[in-house]
Parts: C-alpha cells; sequence; structure tokens
C-alpha cells in the first residue's frame, strides 16, 4: 500500500479498497486509487522571468501569459498577480493573462508572478459534461504537429484494438501503449513516428501517442498538461457520446485511470494546438523563461 498527504486529502494506492474513502477508482493494473478526505485549496504559482536584451528602455511592455485553467475538475478561487491584469478565458476554458509592463530598463530583468489558489474535486464520467459534439469532432480530429504519424502504423494498431463498445475501445488503446512504450523519466516531448520507433517516451509523448491513435479511431481526443502533485504531467482527455450526451473521458495511461481524475491532478491547459505559446510578448528585444510551482506543504 503506498500513501501520500495532499492539502487536506490522504491518496492512497491498494490491493483492496478502504471502506471509508471519499473517492475510489478501479484501475486497469487492478489496483484502487483512493482518496480519503477532502483537498483544501492548493496554493500555485506561475512566473515569468522577462529579460530586456538591448540597449534601450522598454516602456508598456504588453504580455500575455498562460495561465492555470477552469474545468469539470478545478476551480480558481483567488488570482493576485504583480501587476494589474486583464483575465481572458479561450473557447477551450484555458486562462490568459494580459498585462502592461510599464518600464523594463535597459539590459535588464523583471519577474512577473501570479499566484492562484485552486480546488479540485474527484471527476467521473458518472456525470455528462455539456460539450458541443460538432465543436469538439472539428477541434480535436486533426492532427497536430508532435502528433503527425505515418498512418498506416496507427492504422493498423488501430484496427488490431476496435471494438463496438467506445470505452472498451479507449481501454484496449491505454493498454496497446503501455505494452509498447516504456515511459521515459523527462518532459521532452517527441513526435509520434519517433515515440513508436524509440519505444519509450515521456508522459507527453505517450499522451500525443494515445490522442493519434484515438483519433485515428474517430474518437475525439487531446492533450492536458499540468501537475500531478507537484511535477509537470500530462494526460489526455477523450469525448464519448452516448445517448445523446458527450462525456468528457480523462485518460492518464500510466495512472492506470480510464474516465476518471483525482484531487490531486492539477490541470494547467488543455490543448488545441502543440504550437500553444505560454508567453507573448510584443517585443523581439525580450526573452523570458516560464515556470510553474505548487507550494507544496
Amino acid at each position: 500500500m503506498n500513501m501520500i498527504f495532499f492539502y487536506g486529502v490522504r491518496v492512497i494506492r491498494s490491493k483492496v479498497p478502504a471502506p471509508k474513502s471519499n473517492f475510489a477508482v478501479r484501475t486497469i493494473f487492478s489496483d484502487w486509487y483512493l482518496e480519503i478526505g477532502k483537498i483544501t485549496d492548493v496554493p500555485v504559482r506561475i512566473s515569468v522571468r522577462i529579460e530586456n536584451l538591448s540597449r534601450r528602455n522598454i516602456t508598456d511592455l504588453l504580455i500575455r501569459v498562460l495561465g492555470m485553467r477552469e474545468d469539470y475538475h478545478q476551480d480558481i478561487v483567488r488570482i493576485k498577480a504583480t501587476y494589474e491584469v486583464e483575465t481572458k478565458r479561450d473557447k477551450h476554458g484555458n486562462i490568459y493573462h494580459i498585462m502592461s509592463i510599464p518600464l523594463l530598463k535597459k539590459r535588464s530583468s523583471i519577474t512577473v508572478e501570479i499566484e492562484y489558489n485552486i480546488i479540485t474535486r474527484p471527476y467521473r464520467i458518472d456525470t455528462w459534461s455539456a460539450v458541443d459534439l460538432e465543436f469538439v469532432k472539428e477541434e480535436f480530429l486533426k492532427s497536430q504537429p508532435y502528433q503527425k504519424h505515418t498512418a498506416q502504423k496507427i492504422q493498423k494498431i488501430a484496427a488490431s484494438i476496435r471494438s463496438s463498445d467506445t470505452m472498451i475501445t479507449i481501454k484496449n488503446a491505454v493498454l496497446w501503449v503501455l505494452k509498447n512504450v516504456k515511459y521515459e523519466k523527462t518532459y521532452r516531448r517527441y513526435s509520434v513516428t519517433d515515440t513508436l520507433s524509440r519505444r519509450r517516451g515521456s508522459c507527453l509523448s505517450i499522451a500525443d501517442l494515445l490522442v493519434a491513435i484515438l483519433r485515428s479511431l474517430n474518437i475525439p481526443a487531446r492533450v492536458v498538461r499540468g501537475l500531478y502533485l507537484n511535477r509537470l504531467h500530462a494526460w489526455v482527455e477523450a469525448y464519448v457520446e452516448r445517448e445523446s450526451k458527450v462525456y468528457v473521458v480523462p485518460i492518464d495511461p500510466l495512472a492506470g485511470i480510464i474516465g476518471a481524475l483525482g484531487s490531486i491532478w492539477i490541470s494547467h491547459h488543455a490543448e488545441f494546438s502543440t504550437r500553444q505559446k505560454e508567453v507573448e510578448i510584443d517585443s523581439s528585444d525580450v526573452r523570458w523563461t516560464y515556470s510553474i510551482v505548487i507550494e507544496y506543504p
């Protein structure tokens, strides 16, 4: 039995379910993911270091920062920034902060910080999420850079795991990936073709491969990037239609969980494109670095 504590919730991986658990999921590894207690708000900080490379001062520097996400699984209860921000949401549920830096002196740097308090809640597909199916099909069946591949290879995989039941097909896809691709402890992102060739990959590369397989089966899917405890992580969201309702189906292959998400997964953003930028700045004279940290107790 493995046990961790995270902001008021006790998380257990066990061979048997705990009778007093508040949330229990049977994994594809034939063990149980269990949570006891309710999570308190989690402090998350995004830091952006901006450096002026030029020999002149820059005034009224406009920057756009990709923030934390709100979705079916988490809410933001507080946002505090070092500068006044305008917060916007896109059609994918991602949050962006727009701010103006009055002065960035020549050959100097500043750090912009945005602090959040986030409440997560366990999710399973017992409750359906109202999603526009046509929008989902239009957005999440297209190949993206890193997810492009040799179609023949992916189609061969898809043909070997297809089932008349979509959820069984998804499970078969996860099992195929886990059987054929070894996890590599890095956050480097390889293309699907390279991951298949190397037979190993990061959580991000594994998520890309699973997305490519699901899309080839006409199952809309996308990569979600975020944090697992205080570590960068990536997983997948698929969309399944049943009885005129569209269900959001979270999938974390490395955790062996399909159709559920626990409190310790914290979503940063849902990808609509692998070309998404974390920071956009209206000047070519600056460079930036971006980081996310959970203030782990």
